[in-house]
């Protein structure tokens, strides 16, 4: 949400000098405000244009590649295009709880795609800030007392991903008790499906631990716990979602969805 928020304080923030485009400062404002951005378009339909000063944009449409938000985590593409927006430019900002953007007048309806590379992920799963932001994300999402017991307990080192044909991916780390040199090489490899663009699903998946098979409950415990990962949870947050796309390549991740922010 620290990314809507980002677009529509920049946007409705704009004072456009005579003769300069709105879209131009769109551009210009949303990328002072991100860490990196290699290529930035941005797009505003307004039918007047005076409409921006009341807080009312008719379509946004942006187009990014290469782009960092923080540092560490670099979307390799994002597109979003939204509906109407109407927003009170004066109570605008990071809202809390299930106002996850405040001031929104109407709902914020936005359809998005999201492109990774391997190496975007791997880099990303390389910084411990991140790394401990994924791991409060997990926390919040499974709500399950073994998650917490693990990531109170263990820690993850040398965490790598692999992606591979057919919507595979392998995750491959070295688990590490807390105050202790030992670690255990932990693998996992599975495909990957969403479910009526709400449900995560693992295909057959398979676990090592030293290169040896897992024990089954393992198994059954990452399938019990991945079932927990349904995107209906957020609308408790305010945040309607809906996976339209998703894909698994050697390349890279894509996925389109979605979204719905209540105002």
């Amino acid at each position: 949400m620290e990314f809507f928020t980002l677009i529509l304080t920049s946007l409705f923030t704009l004072v456009s000098p005579a003769g300069i485009a709105l879209d131009i400062l769109a551009e210009q404002n949303i990328r002072d405000r991100l860490f990196a951005a290699e290529k930035l378009e941005v797009r505003i339909d307004n039918t007047p244009s005076y409409q921006l000063l009341n807080g009312k944009v008719d379509r946004l449409r942006i187009a990014g590649r290469g782009l960092s938000l923080i540092p560490g985590l670099r979307l390799d593409i994002l597109e979003i295009e939204t509906d109407a927006i109407e927003v009170n430019p004066r109570e605008l900002g990071r809202g809390s709880g299930n106002r996850p953007v405040r001031g929104l007048q109407k709902p914020l309806q936005a359809a998005v795609r999201v492109a990774v590379t391997e190496a975007d992920i791997n880099t990303a799963l390389q910084s411990p800030e991140l790394y401990n932001q994924m791991q409060t994300l997990a926390l919040s999402l499974f709500d399950s007392p073994l998650i917490q017991q693990i990531a109170t307990r263990y820690t993850l080192v040398d965490r790598q991903v692999t992606f591979l044909p057919n919507n595979r991916v392998r995750f491959q780390t070295k688990v590490q008790e807390r105050g202790y040199d030992d670690s255990l090489t932990l693998t996992i490899e599975t495909g990957i499906n969403v479910i009526e663009g709400q449900q995560l699903q693992l295909i057959s998946p398979s676990v090592w631990v030293n290169d040896r098979p897992a024990p089954r409950r393992l198994v059954t415990g990452l399938l019990d716990l991945t079932r927990r990962f349904n995107l209906q949870r957020l609308e408790n947050q305010g945040l309607r979602s809906q996976v339209l796309q998703f894909n698994l390549t050697p390349a890279g991740a894509e996925i389109a969805l979605f979204l719905a922010v209540n105002p």
